[in-house]
């Protein structure tokens, strides 16, 4: 993971920091209604946990920008985890080690943590999720808890979510 945040944290500082996507300036303002306690009014037409974790960022970060990049960077760092434990149940530990190496260098992972999108923690979750599914599946045990509630974390996050969400059932 140390290597994950390093990439990510060497690619956002040598990009600059923009804001590329019209709807960051939505995501945006609903973590700042969010912040100022209006939980009701934000646009039902966005996933609202990214702008919900960035206004819980913005309690330790003043930049409403820097937030949302701590989030996105966070969160495309921490997939390494989730890619790492499925890779290792699925196909063995050199097969994890390569894949996580994978995801410390994949191109759209790096991209992702350096935007305000809510993208980076999708991945995160729809990982997270699958590792869960597995193991819930192969094993049972906590992750039968761990799998819905990672799936509705999906839901909450992306639109893709929500069909992922009811799909893994089947």
């Amino acid at each position: 993971m140390p290597a994950a945040f390093a990439v990510r944290l060497l690619y956002l500082m040598l990009s600059g920091r923009a804001i590329d996507a019209a709807d960051s300036i939505h995501y945006i303002y609903m973590a700042q209604q969010f912040a100022a306690g209006d939980f009701l009014g934000f646009d039902e037409n966005l996933p609202i946990l990214y702008s919900a974790l960035a206004a819980l960022a913005h309690f330790a970060i003043s930049d409403w920008e820097a937030a949302f990049w701590a989030v996105s960077l966070i969160a495309s760092t921490l997939t390494v985890v989730p890619v790492y434990f499925l890779s290792r149940e699925l196909h063995g530990e050199r097969a994890a080690r390569t894949m996580a190496l994978l995801v410390v260098l994949w191109p759209w992972l790096i991209d992702y943590a350096s935007r305000i999108q809510p993208e980076a923690l999708a991945v995160l979750l729809w990982f997270t999720s699958l590792w869960f599914v597995y193991r819930a599946v192969t094993q049972g045990g906590i992750s039968l808890v761990f799998a819905p509630v990672a799936l509705f974390l999906l839901h909450l996050a992306r639109p893709e979510g929500t069909i992922l969400m009811l799909a893994a059932p089947f």
